[in-house]
C-alpha cells in the first residue's frame, strides 16, 4: 500500500512513517505539513491508496480537502484530529472518510485500522479484477457462440 501523511506536526508525520514501515505495513510515498498540495491529481500521479490527514493544518479546512477529493479519488482517507466534537466527526464520515482517530494516536488502534483498511483495499481489487475476468470470459463466449465479433 502507498501512503500519504498529511499533518501539520512533523513528529507525528514521522511516528505514523515508522510504524507503516517498521511493521512492513506499506511504503509512505510523500508527506506534507499542509493540505493545500493535496489534489486529486498529485494523489493519483503517486498512485496513494490511503491517505492519512489531520483537519487541523495551516492554509486549508481539512473537511473541504475531503470534500474536494473524494469524488475522483478512489483510495481511502483516515483522519487523525485532536478534534473530538461529534458534529465534525460525523461530517467527515458523511463526506466519505474510512476512519476518524482521536488524537493523542494508540499505536495498536492505528495499526489495527491501517491494517484493516488495507485488507479492504487489497480485496475490492481482487474482486474488481475476478469481475473483469468474468466480463471478459462472458465476451469471448458470446463470440464463439456467435461466430463473429460485435
Amino acid at each position: 500500500m502507498n501512503f500519504f501523511i498529511a499533518d501539520n506536526n512533523e513528529s507525528v508525520v514521522s511516528m505514523l512513517t515508522d510504524i507503516i514501515e517498521d511493521y512492513d505495513i506499506g511504503k509512505v510515498i510523500n508527506t506534507s505539513r499542509s493540505l493545500e498540495y493535496i489534489t486529486y491529481e498529485a494523489l493519483l500521479i503517486k498512485k496513494i491508496d490511503i491517505l492519512i490527514m489531520d483537519l487541523l493544518t495551516p492554509a486549508q479546512s481539512g473537511l473541504e480537502t475531503i470534500k474536494s477529493l473524494k469524488n475522483p479519488f478512489k483510495g481511502k482517507i483516515i483522519v487523525i484530529s485532536q478534534i473530538s466534537d461529534k458534529e465534525v466527526i460525523g461530517k467527515a464520515y458523511s463526506l466519505g472518510i474510512e476512519y476518524y482517530i482521536i488524537k493523542p494516536i494508540n499505536k495498536l488502534e492505528f495499526i489495527n485500522i491501517i491494517e484493516k483498511v488495507s485488507n479492504n483495499i487489497r480485496l475490492q481489487k481482487s474482486i474488481n479484477d475476478i469481475k473483469n475476468i468474468l466480463s471478459l470470459m462472458d465476451a469471448d463466449k458470446k463470440v464463439k457462440k456467435n461466430g463473429k465479433l460485435f
